[in-house]
């Protein structure tokens, strides 16, 4: 192929983009507000002076305090967001209309991704072919054949068709996290060093899980652009202080980001997140509320089958991306798949970054022919496409296909590779993983029982105890309520009953050792004891727990 002959498939590719997209934002244009209330009130909190009036990492409150201003009931959880990203929406919460702020936020996102499509794409030819002779070094990305893969590139928007429109539906920030991405990869080739290095650090600020990206500049010893990357993603994640009070900042990444890397956010039960963390969670740790049906109630398997989980893809993907023949955008997208398949946090518009593989897999020359690849974009295509929520009255074993497309091209691109056994890489990651299993993770059998007998209430922000029985002021998605659980027990304050550091104590003596906040402590009938927590649960989702006293 003549350099510049592909990019008359680059029109049609450009125009695909910008009508599909186009498309699905104006068909939503009239949708709720989504996940875009969460960002958007939140930098709007910030613009008012009201950050800590609106209580952003305090689920309850700042329900309240949103939909006090939202024209519409909505629920949101600021859990999962570094504090960063309330300067990251300032622009768009400066626009009055939340519904217009929306759509400017989803078409400058579309725009901007175009944009950056266009200037990746005609990288593409200005090298030859991988495969020919002569060549010395293998391009990051060329087609290697004039018509099918451009074809193949030209459907990647109907691929990712679901992830797009619910990246649209939900007002969130995917496709600016694909450009950024791709934006630091041109410019890490072109060795401009702190253009890729910005580029990279902003979806590492907003989205932590990125960061496993910094593993290929690591092993190809661009040692520049790795610490350059980490010291402006630290001070992305740090530039709300002035802004914010500092505990807020520091509460963040002190108490909350652990636990989100142990998987508690809202539900770590549900198969929507289609993670291996949630497979193995439900198969091996009884929930009364959210799990009452594993297979055991083993947590101690749990936590050593994902350690085994994390060591097995670690272990392939670490020689995949050392082997030097691998091109260097095919390096770049297996990383991209291994962060998902890591995550415990999965979503449907996360899946826009299969973007990459599926450039990779059609443009890199990986599959001499053409039944290989067109496999690999199936399983993308179903990864991304299949509605999972349709699953949940499934049996066990059917209900996490994205999580088996993902594993399956993962694994079977290692097998086409074939980088050859590294024991010393595998023993690496192994000792490694280890010791991040010494210092991180809820104990999950350590948590107390519920008191409540089923999980009606997803935040319960106070109780008291009445006449009636017991008191519970809770939000259950629209707005704030009031409800009496009737109780013949007793339920009574103690002076003895403190809560020092997130840990309940009875006279001098602690009770609990998990790393969930709690308060409301209360005793319950002779010996044993009530208190709001939201332990094994997501962050500020607080339910009623209860303990006997020793």
């Amino acid at each position: 192929m003549q350099p510049g002959s592909s990019h008359r498939y680059l029109y049609w590719a450009v125009s695909l983009w910008l009508l599909i997209g186009g498309y699905q934002i104006w068909k939503l244009r009239q949708a709720p507000i989504g996940d875009f209330a969460n960002y958007y009130y939140a930098s709007q909190a910030l613009l008012g002076g009201e950050v800590e009036d609106a209580q952003l990492y305090e689920p309850y409150t700042f329900n309240l305090w949103v939909n006090q201003r939202s024209p519409e009931p909505v629920f949101v959880n600021y859990a999962p967001v570094p504090p960063v990203s309330v300067l990251a929406y300032l622009p768009f919460a400066m626009i009055s209309d939340v519904y217009q702020a929306k759509l400017v936020f989803n078409v400058i996102g579309l725009l901007f991704f175009v944009l950056v499509f266009i200037w990746g794409m005609r990288k593409l030819p200005q090298q030859r072919q991988i495969g020919q002779q002569g060549e010395s070094e293998l391009s990051p990305l060329g087609l290697h054949s004039p018509i099918l893969p451009t074809l193949a590139i030209i459907s990647i928007p109907f691929i990712l068709w679901t992830p797009l429109f619910n990246n649209f539906f939900q007002g969130q920030s995917y496709l600016y996290m694909v450009s950024f991405l791709w934006l630091g990869f041109i410019c890490w080739q072109k060795d401009q060093k702190l253009l890729a290095a910005f580029s990279w650090a902003v979806p590492i600020a907003l989205k932590i899980f990125p960061a496993i990206i910094l593993l290929l500049p690591l092993l190809k010893r661009s040692y520049s652009i790795f610490g350059w990357t980490v010291t402006l993603a630290f001070l992305f994640s740090v530039l709300p202080v002035f802004g914010m009070d500092y505990s807020t900042v520091s509460a963040y990444f002190q108490d909350i980001l652990p636990r989100l890397f142990a998987g508690e956010i809202n539900d770590p039960y549900t198969i929507l997140y289609q993670s291996p963390r949630v497979f193995i969670d439900q198969l091996l740790i009884y929930d009364g509320h959210l799990n009452d049906n594993p297979l055991f109630h083993l947590p101690w398997l749990a936590n050593l089958l994902y350690l085994a989980f994390q060591w097995f893809i670690l272990g392939l993907l670490l020689p995949l991306i050392s082997k030097r023949e691998l091109p260097v955008f095919l390096a770049f997208s297996l990383t991209i798949i291994a962060g998902l398949l890591l995550s415990g946090y999965g979503s449907n518009y996360s899946m826009l970054l299969l973007f990459f593989p599926a450039v990779a897999i059609v443009a890199t020359g990986l599959f001499p022919k053409p039944w290989p690849w067109m496999g690999a974009l199936a399983l993308l295509w179903l990864a991304g496409n299949i509605p999972i929520y349709k699953l949940e009255e499934w049996p066990f074993l059917t209900q996490f296909p994205r999580m088996y497309a993902l594993l399956i091209l993962f694994v079977g691109i290692y097998w086409w590779v074939r980088p050859g056994v590294q024991p010393k890489i595998w023993l690496a990651i192994g000792g490694i993983l280890l010791l991040k299993w010494g210092w991180s993770g809820t104990p999950q059998n350590q948590l107390a029982a519920y008191y409540l007998p089923d999980g009606q209430y997803p935040i319960i922000f106070d109780c008291e105890p009445t006449g009636d029985g017991l008191l519970l002021k809770h939000f259950r998605g629209q707005g704030p309520e009031e409800d009496i659980y009737p109780t013949s027990d007793r339920i009574y304050g103690d002076p003895q009953l403190s809560i020092q550091d997130q840990q309940v104590f009875y006279a001098g003596q602690q009770l609990t050792t998990n790393k969930g906040r709690k308060k409301r402590a209360m005793r319950l009938n002779e010996d044993e004891i009530i208190y709001l927590s939201d332990e094994g649960r997501g962050v500020g989702f607080y339910t009623l727990r209860k303990l006997k006293l020793p």
